[in-house]
């Protein structure tokens, strides 16, 4: 009995052993699964960072070229404004100059008439000049007002850019990519553990439904247990020795259980030229009437020998 308590423990421990081998390998398995996906995730997010950076490289050249060509534009409307500032500028000084001669000339009092004429000339070219040198002033102002649009238009393309970058930083750091890795990691963990008890239960309900060869039959011989039942079924139910093996076929239908068995070559009938065929056959590890009959005869033994010993003490 210890030999076959020894054997069958032995034989549990192996089975826990490819269990454990086969949750090991199913594990890497499901881990190298999480690494693609991680490595996945990695390129995906490197090939998006990549994708922003030449997004923003165009919008910061974009932009870039966008205010030089104000600026320049700027710079050559106030340049021209300048000149066409200091002409008047020039102009009225001249004119100033004409009108303070010929007011010398008119209080002098020589050719009054003329001079009135080239006075009033002179004052409407003065009031042109006057009226050129506001437009001029005008033009300044817009020059001096689209160069601080251009700031501003500057400013606010950096600002853009600064929230474009935070933004892309945001989606870096919280992508879907990532989620999904986290979200499988903790679907890995959910079915680590559901696999773990569904392992227990599966060694649970397969040891009942589909009992292992050695709790019927090891070393040679039947085990203790199988044989423990049919003395039971013999000497408590008052089943013979012949009726017993019908016991464990009619229970294993009843009770949906595989009882172990085994094939085995065995001599078939004859063929057309009278050579002797070979047939399969399948045997049940079950006892058969001459086996429970030894079994009966020796626990009747047993039985008397410990009777003696009872009555001894």
């Amino acid at each position: 009995a210890a030999a076959v308590q020894q054997a069958v423990a032995a034989e549990r421990e192996r089975a826990e052993k490819v269990a454990d081998e086969l949750r090991a390998k199913q594990e890497a398995a499901r881990e190298r699964e999480v690494a693609k996906v991680r490595r996945e995730a990695a390129a995906a997010a490197r090939a998006a960072e990549i994708d922003h950076e030449l997004r923003l490289g165009r919008h910061r050249k974009e932009i870039k070229a966008y205010a030089d060509s104000m600026v320049d534009e700027e710079r050559r409307r106030a340049s021209e404004a300048e000149a066409r500032a200091d002409e008047a500028c020039e102009a009225a000084a001249a004119l100033q100059g004409a009108i303070a001669a010929l007011e010398d000339q008119l209080l002098r009092g020589s050719r009054v008439g003329g001079l009135l004429d080239k006075v009033k000339t002179l004052q409407a070219t003065v009031t042109k000049l006057g009226e050129r040198k506001k437009a001029n002033q005008r033009k300044v102002c817009e020059a001096n007002l689209d160069r601080r649009r251009a700031e501003q238009a500057g400013e606010k393309a950096r600002r853009f850019e600064e929230a474009f970058k935070k933004s892309a930083v945001r989606a870096e750091s919280s992508g879907s990519a990532w989620d999904y890795v986290d979200s499988l990691e903790r679907e890995l963990a959910e079915t680590k553990a559901l696999l773990k008890i569904q392992t227990v239960l599966r060694r649970k309900y397969q040891a009942i439904a589909e009992p292992d060869l050695d709790y019927f039959f090891h070393g040679g011989a039947y085990s203790l247990e199988h044989d423990m039942a049919g003395v039971e079924a013999m000497t408590s139910c008052q089943v013979s020795a012949g009726q017993v093996p019908k016991l464990y076929f009619i229970f294993a239908r009843l009770f949906r259980i595989k009882l172990p068995s085994h094939s085995r070559k065995v001599p078939g009938p004859r063929a057309g030229d009278g050579t002797r065929t070979s047939v399969l056959q399948r045997r049940y590890r079950v006892g058969g009437v001459t086996h429970w009959k030894e079994t009966l005869a020796i626990a009747g033994e047993a039985h008397k020998v410990q009777l003696g010993e009872w009555l001894l003490r």
